[in-house]
């Protein structure tokens, strides 16, 4: 399994077996809300999205609705101590389940990683 270690709010690339094709793994806050696509109420909180990708000259492409986002924190607002913990779950509690899904993506989108 791949290891992923966040160290700030980030976007990590991780290759994959075919040229051009990264699995993105980002670390990063979001306000919750509405959401229209899958029409439900997501949370204030920290989230991790994992998503294949594809790098071609200077422009990133993607598919929509082929990777998954995990929300790892919830808070009331953003702030420099929620973004700590967040970072620390990332890296601690959550470390195996973002390495499992991540292969679970590249599998589901015939990619090694």
């Amino acid at each position: 399994m791949t290891e992923i270690k966040f160290e700030k709010l980030e976007a990590r690339r991780i290759p994959t077996n075919i040229a051009g094709k990264f699995i993105e793994v980002e670390l990063y806050y979001s306000k919750g809300g509405w959401n229209c696509f899958t029409c439900k109420q997501e949370s204030r909180g920290y989230y991790v999205r994992i998503c294949p990708i594809t790098v071609e000259r200077n422009m990133v492409s993607f598919i929509a609705f082929s990777g998954t986002k995990l929300c790892i924190h919830e808070c009331s607002r953003k702030s420099a101590k929620a973004e700590r913990e967040a970072i620390a779950a990332a890296n601690d509690e959550y470390r195996d389940l973002v390495s499992h899904l991540v292969s679970k993506i590249a599998n589901q989108n015939n990619l090694e990683v």
